[in-house]
């Protein structure tokens, strides 16, 4: 009688577990392996820095490329700071359009740098398509990938660390991390630790 209760707590866990890998599977869709085919330029060394002396929003500007075959629908993006740091805050993600292909920098979001880099009319990221094969139609008018960050504190830097991008293609969802290494910011009288 005990092996009996015992086999059908393990089928009732079971079914239990399938049911709801099942339900996941309905609401989400399959979660795609890695990065996925989309891609953002990322730095192994060597630092972009930036002083703010008014503490502004930053204005960081990224390509971004669709290697796959369907559009990828962008659901959230999030950046990651390093803890030796002040909090690192993004305040919008936005895409807009190239102005300069591979165009990437750091500079105030109101600054020229910006302009340099994307065409005006930015817009919520999230929501939005970054169609199939833009690798191939290199040039400008390329997806644009802009993070506006909350200005560092004077005394104070923060260190960007690495940009994730959770976004679909179909029913398949993925989470791409693309490590930044020294991407810093410093206000008035900051500097970054050694």
């Amino acid at each position: 009688m005990l092996q009996l209760v015992k086999r059908q707590a393990r089928w009732l866990a079971a079914t239990g577990v399938a049911v709801v890998a099942a339900g996941a599977f309905l609401v989400w869709g399959p979660i795609g392996l890695g990065n996925g085919p989309l891609w953002l330029p990322t730095t192994s060394g060597g630092a972009w820095s930036w002083y703010d002396l008014r503490s502004q929003p930053v204005a960081y500007v990224l390509s971004i490329e669709n290697h796959g075959h369907g559009a990828a629908i962008i659901d959230g993006v999030v950046v990651t700071g390093s803890p030796l740091f002040a909090p690192l805050v993004l305040q919008h993600a936005l895409i807009g359009r190239s102005a300069r292909w591979g165009c990437t920098t750091l500079g105030p979001f109101s600054g020229p740098g910006l302009a340099t880099c994307v065409q005006p009319l930015l817009h919520h990221a999230a929501g939005d398509e970054i169609p199939a094969g833009t690798l191939l139609v290199v040039g400008k008018h390329d997806p644009t990938l802009v993070l506006e960050l909350t200005g560092p504190r004077p005394g104070q830097c923060w260190d960007l660390t690495s940009v994730v991008v959770r976004y679909h293609i179909g029913i398949k969802h993925y989470v791409g991390t693309y490590p930044q290494a020294d991407i810093i910011s410093c206000g008035a009288g900051g500097k970054p630790p050694n």
